[in-house]
């Protein structure tokens, strides 16, 4: 039987997967009116807040970013039109990555984002697995092309994760400063400490540490610290609406506590049910990083546990899984692989598009087993040798 990953596979389905997302997504994208696709969304959706963000912050204003009023009225200005609220809720570390954006109008900005995206999750995920499909595969991942679409992060999130990994072992100090630098997703970041401090990477934690009190020190002086009081006053008002009905897209949210609420949970059974999801996550990702294992397997572990263990995550969140499917598909495509390992692997593949119109038909959604499964098949290899193959990747096309 045909292997389900055969070479030619991996080949040619990514090319049919982007020639669908150039003219399905060019489609909808630019048919719209204006700067609003087909839908009446801004082109770029979520990049909206994201380029109103950077110009309160170049007005002088940042601390408006966290007023919906404020940043909705800069919104419907660049737009044209009267589009719905998008609130802004990173922290203001995030706007050092973002000022320079509205210094771009709208379209260049939005063109200017994508091709750093572009360019940091592709670069990263050949390093993690430098095969001749890589490439492929990688600008064919729904999570990348999600991202894409809503103009978002999760591949910047998984880009930092992806290079701060590779580097952690051999320059620490490198490692952890772009590890650092995920403290703009501080729902995300928390495990990324305990990993160290479970492996005793104490280099690396400490850059880590001093890279994002730096970078919190550094936003306060350019944004004022008006703008971390903002940010404080408005975790409460994310917080409320992650719990009410009909208020986010449940159905992209790929977290425990919206799987409770999604079958019916009320949000106090929710929350018990995210803080066990929140602590198994936390217990595994110390006992992986603790024992010393491979870097692949410790890598896929804490980019799956970092999911797990947050409550606010969407299903760009979910352009992470390119660290696991990269670093586990690799080990496997050098050693071999186990009975049932392919198919997961094409599963974690597809689920940033797949698992959400799952969950939106049928109220449940999938990912956290998802997730799980690629918890135990990367934990699987924990006894392995402690420095293997993976530990120091090979040149780009070694692999064939």
């Amino acid at each position: 039987m045909t292997p389900l990953l055969d070479r030619e596979r991996l080949t040619n389905y990514p090319r049919i997967f982007l020639a669908l997302y150039v003219t399905i997504g060019g489609w909808w994208l630019f048919t719209g009116s204006g700067l609003l696709d087909r839908s009446g969304k801004p082109i770029g959706v979520d990049f909206v807040t994201f380029w109103a963000a950077s110009s309160l912050a170049l007005q002088g204003e940042a601390a408006g970013a966290w007023n919906l009023v404020r940043i909705t009225a800069v919104e419907r200005a660049v737009i044209g039109a009267e589009i719905p609220p998008y609130a802004f809720h990173y922290p203001p570390t995030f706007l050092l990555f973002l000022a320079p954006l509205a210094l771009l109008a709208y379209p260049y900005a939005l063109l200017a984002w994508w091709s750093a995206t572009v360019a940091a999750f592709l670069s990263v995920v050949r390093r993690i697995a430098p095969t001749p499909v890589t490439a492929g595969l990688a600008l064919a991942f729904p999570g990348f092309f999600q991202n894409i679409i809503q103009g978002q992060n999760g591949a910047f999130t998984a880009a930092l994760l992806g290079a701060g990994l590779l580097e952690v072992d051999r320059r620490p100090l490198v490692g952890g400063a772009l590890l650092g630098m995920l403290s703009y997703k501080p729902h995300l970041a928390p495990l990324v400490g305990l990993a160290l401090l479970a492996g005793r990477r104490w280099r690396a934690l400490g850059a880590a540490v001093v890279t994002a009190l730096v970078a919190a020190g550094v936003s306060a002086l350019v944004f004022g610290p008006e703008a971390w009081v903002a940010f404080r006053g408005n975790v409460p008002f994310a917080l409320r609406v992650l719990e009410t009905e009909g208020v986010l897209p449940w159905f992209r949210m790929p977290t425990v506590q919206v799987a409770a609420m999604l079958l019916g949970a009320p949000p106090p059974v929710a929350r018990i049910a995210q803080g066990v999801s929140t602590l198994v996550a936390a217990i595994l990702v110390a006992r992986v990083w603790g024992q010393g294992a491979s870097l692949a397997a410790r890598a896929s572990v804490l980019a799956c546990a970092a999911i797990l263990a947050t409550p606010f995550a969407f299903d760009y969140d979910l352009a992470v899984l390119a660290i696991p499917v990269a670093f586990l598909g690799y080990d496997r495509w050098k050693n071999g692989w186990q009975r049932g390992e392919r198919p997961l692997l094409v599963a974690a593949w597809a689920a940033p598009l797949a698992a959400p119109a799952i969950a939106e038909w049928t109220s449940v959604s999938l990912t956290p087993l998802l997730l799980l499964a690629l918890v135990w098949t990367a934990s699987l290899r924990t006894a392995a040798a402690r420095t293997g193959a993976l530990d120091a990747p090979a040149a780009p096309g070694v692999a064939s």
